[in-house]
């Protein structure tokens, strides 16, 4: 059993956590600060709530940032600064980060455990990202391909794509599910998470031979 920090409980990250607490683990949330809603998803999931990012960074073997579902910026995992840009995306998002709070919270707490980041990167700033996580113990990279069990379509399976070093490690926290509701699979070597992703939702397809499934 592991000790795992959810940040934070939205709808994805309480998919997760609920995925890793039928499989076994201690899950942590840190939802002092958080809305109302978030809050009642760790309650209702049964999360053990330490309330600030310190103390879960602090008892944590493992760390999901998940702060944002369907790419809506929040601030969290990353912070814009409009006169910084130099390109607007059609949505309107400018993707030049400054900074990535959650991250930056991780690597100023020197947070000795797998950091597993799950969040939207616009393609422009993961060269940047993946710059900075370099500064984390240890850095997996993660994209996740489904719906979250809160959307009308919650009852299909997810995939969660794994890069970095400690992927497989990451990977088999989910073994023991019996729902298998969170299917983790780890990509080879030189294959980034990320990328894999969005190359997969262009063609609505998955190469055949990619990762391993457990």
């Amino acid at each position: 059993m592991a000790t795992i920090g959810i940040l934070h409980t939205g709808a994805m990250g309480a998919t997760i956590a609920d995925a890793l607490l039928r499989a076994g683990h201690n899950v942590l949330s840190a939802t002092k600060s958080r809305s109302e809603l978030t809050q009642e998803r760790a309650r209702l999931v049964g999360t053990k709530e330490v309330e600030t990012l310190n103390r879960v960074f602090e008892e944590a073997d493992v760390v999901f940032s998940v702060s944002q579902f369907g790419g809506v910026i929040i601030g969290e995992s990353a912070v814009w600064d409009e006169e910084k840009q130099t390109m607007v995306t059609e949505e309107g998002i400018y993707p030049r980060a400054e900074s990535y709070p959650t991250m930056d919270a991780a690597i100023a707490a020197d947070f000795s455990g797998i950091y597993v980041d799950c969040n939207w990167v616009h393609p422009t700033n993961w060269e940047d990202f993946r710059e900075n996580a370099t500064l984390l113990n240890s850095y997996v990279e993660c994209g996740i391909y489904g719906y979250p069990m809160s959307h009308e379509m919650g009852d299909l399976r997810r995939f969660m794509w794994l890069s970095g070093d400690d992927a497989r490690s990451v990977s088999d926290l989910f073994f023991n599910d019996p729902l298998s509701s969170l299917v983790p699979i780890v990509l080879p070597p030189g294959v980034q998470a990320r990328e894999f992703k969005e190359e997969s939702a262009k063609n609505n397809d998955v190469p055949e031979g990619w990762g391993e499934r457990i």
